[in-house]
């Protein structure tokens, strides 16, 4: 059986060592602190934790978990999943992995380390399967999709760890083809649609990069007469696949669009968070140690807002592949300077801002690095085909991992969960509570902190953390009803 499905997925032991070697460049401080430490802080994994952790009360229809988009927090206010990435792709995931587990945080250990193996095993099948690579180079291209030091940079903002989504969705849409027969080709249809699907409902940031580079790949094919002609005859041989699928989606896409629509979260246009945080100059900065140390040596700080690249040696195999590549390498270049000037340049980010939806939610213009990051792999597994002295491949292999080895976020645990939460005391009357001791200083951590004290005691919190932070002027509950550090000598 083992054979078997190593055999489907054109699975060896060369590819499953690049996986180990990545899962400890990517959770080794989990590793060594025996399983204690989680990834990201106290404020943006442990929400995402907690909206998880909704979404498996309401699978088993537990109190206040009813129904899936009035995720208790901010009460009495209702629709509040859609303040933030909905997270429903990962609650699949998550909700198995929850009946055999006790504790959430725990749950999110097993859940974190299996999305980064689905990432890999996707990524690995992609360019192995669709593309063709050997083992080594689809080995090297999964490594760094799954653990780049973009991904390892946003290790907190889980919602952005489960991209196999989209590598499915290219799976299956790399799948459609002229000889195949109409049954296989209807299937890849459905199942590329539903992915890209999945996606939208499971990181609004990824599922609107993936709208965002569709349409900049049909700019890209309308502009270049050989792919124009190419794309005119797909659409003339698939026209009722396409128009029949896309409907499908847009269906299944109605209720995220009513919840969203509902919610109508909107950020003003802001350059110092649009375009300043992201620049070219920013796509060489990363979170290596190599870099650190640098930095370290020259008495330089940098935000982790700046650090959004892949390191000098794999961008410079990256370039090297697509250059060398002489039949795409001006579909490729162009895609991804159109990709990246819309981030760069204010005037255009601001048009971009205004005419595209959704675009009013995207912030933080570097994660544009999660759409590259899947072209970035297949060109640096393209570039390992085409070296044919195994000596320097070798050698080049190792300092690609060795760059790649960062300083990723484990900041909490459990019990540091615990610890946090044992500050405070409640009037057990209360059904709902406040917490209106939040300092000026790290904020954000005493909201999650009244969640999850709300949901161990079975409360309804009025406070709350997401992607969007409702008003609170108005406080429904009563003195009693809020909850209050407790004193040292408590």
């Amino acid at each position: 059986m083992q054979k078997n499905i190593f055999k489907i997925f054109k699975i060896n032991y060369i590819s499953l060592l690049f996986l180990l070697i990545g899962l400890f460049i990517f959770c080794y401080p989990m590793f060594i602190s025996g399983g204690q430490l989680l990834p990201g802080g106290l404020n943006d994994t442990r929400i995402l934790n907690y909206m998880l952790e909704h979404g498996y009360q309401y699978f088993t229809q537990q109190y206040m978990h009813s129904s899936l988009f009035d995720m208790p927090m901010f009460y009495p206010r209702t629709n509040t999943l859609s303040y933030s990435d909905m997270l429903i792709g990962e609650m699949f995931i998550y909700v198995p992995i929850r009946f055999f587990i006790n504790n959430p945080q725990d749950a999110l250990k097993i859940w974190f380390i299996f999305c980064c193996i689905i990432n890999y095993v996707s990524m690995f099948f992609l360019l192995r399967k669709v593309f063709n690579f050997n083992t080594i180079s689809s080995s090297i291209g999964a490594f760094l999709f799954s653990f780049a030091l973009p991904r390892q940079n946003e290790i907190g903002h889980i919602q952005l760890l489960s991209q196999f989504y989209m590598i499915l969705s290219l799976i299956s849409f790399f799948s459609i083809k002229n000889y195949k027969n109409k049954i296989h080709n209807n299937i890849c249809f459905l199942l590329g649609f539903l992915f890209f699907v999945i996606q939208i409902y499971t990181s609004f940031y990824l599922g609107w990069y993936m709208v965002y580079g569709f349409i900049i790949y049909l700019l890209i094919l309308i502009t270049f007469k050989k792919t124009r002609l190419k794309a005119i005859a797909f659409i003339k041989k698939f026209i009722y696949e396409i128009i029949l699928y896309s409907l499908f989606a847009f269906i299944l896409l109605i209720p995220m669009l009513y919840h969203y629509l509902a919610v109508n979260v909107q950020f003003g246009y802001n350059d110092e968070i649009n375009i300043r945080t992201f620049s070219a100059l920013k796509l060489l900065e990363s979170d290596s140690i190599l870099q650190n140390i640098y930095y370290y040596i020259h008495n330089i700080y940098l935000p982790e807002s700046y650090k959004c690249g892949m390191g000098f040696l794999s961008t410079i195999l990256i370039i090297y592949g697509i250059y060398t590549d002489k039949k795409r390498r001006k579909y490729i270049f162009s895609f991804i300077f159109l990709s990246l000037i819309f981030f760069i340049n204010p005037t255009l980010n601001y048009i971009l801002y205004h005419i595209l939806p959704g675009a009013s939610a995207v912030r933080l213009g570097l994660r544009i690095i999660f759409l590259l990051l899947p072209l970035y792999s297949i060109y640096l597994a393209y570039t390992f085909e085409h070296i044919k002295n195994n000596r320097l491949k070798y050698i080049l292999l190792f300092f690609i991992i060795i760059e790649h080895i960062g300083v990723p976020g484990y900041l909490w645990s459990k019990e540091i969960n615990l610890t946090s939460l044992n500050k405070y005391k409640l009037n057990n009357n209360c059904i709902f509570i406040y917490n209106n001791n939040i300092p000026k200083e790290s904020p954000d951590i005493y909201m999650v902190d009244t969640v999850w004290f709300a949901y161990i005691n079975n409360k309804y919190p009025i406070n709350g953390f997401s992607g969007f932070n409702p008003n609170l002027n108005e406080i429904y509950t009563t003195q009693n009803c809020i909850i209050n550090q407790k004193k040292e000598k408590e």
